[in-house]
């Protein structure tokens, strides 16, 4: 998805590939949480403390994350339709109004200059490129991607 053959430009693959890092170190350890800690504890002679502090760093941390990865899980959402279940109308215009404010937050990353905005926009415009017309469909072993169904997706 975001390797050599990922079809992504190489700027962008070198700043998704840091970020991917970053997340797994945080993930795996709670590393970024550890550093801050250790600083708050040691520079600023602060209380320790075992869960992540509540202040303006900690909640930046906090949301940039989650709003990346709440596009992603978000984009996923429409596989949930099957040939059987189609969701409302309205279901489909509220998610295209979440996709948009999600672009808008991570468009604004990029206009305090992270070099993470773009590539993870790229990322998910070409990866995660669903609709609210995306459906799984059950085709078993799939030949080809023309296999899709006209305006949604196979898997």
């Amino acid at each position: 998805m975001i390797g050599k053959n990922s079809g992504l430009d190489a700027t962008h693959r070198e700043a998704i590939i840091q970020w991917n890092n970053l997340f797994h170190q945080q993930v795996h350890g709670a590393r970024l949480s550890i550093m801050r800690e250790t600083f708050a504890w040691f520079r600023e002679e602060k209380d320790f403390d075992v869960a992540p502090r509540m202040d303006d760093d900690g909640f930046t941390m906090y949301m940039n994350r989650f709003t990346e990865i709440a596009w992603m899980t978000h984009r996923s959402l429409p596989f949930l339709q099957t040939e059987i279940i189609h969701f409302s109308d309205e279901w489909q215009r509220q998610w295209q109004v979440l996709d948009d404010a999600l672009r808008v937050f991570v468009e604004g990353l990029g206009s305090l200059g992270k070099k993470i905005a773009p590539a993870f926009i790229a990322m998910i415009d070409s990866k995660f490129a669903t609709s609210p017309a995306s459906r799984y469909v059950e085709r078993g072993v799939l030949s080809s991607a023309a296999s899709a169904p006209a305006g949604g997706c196979a898997i």
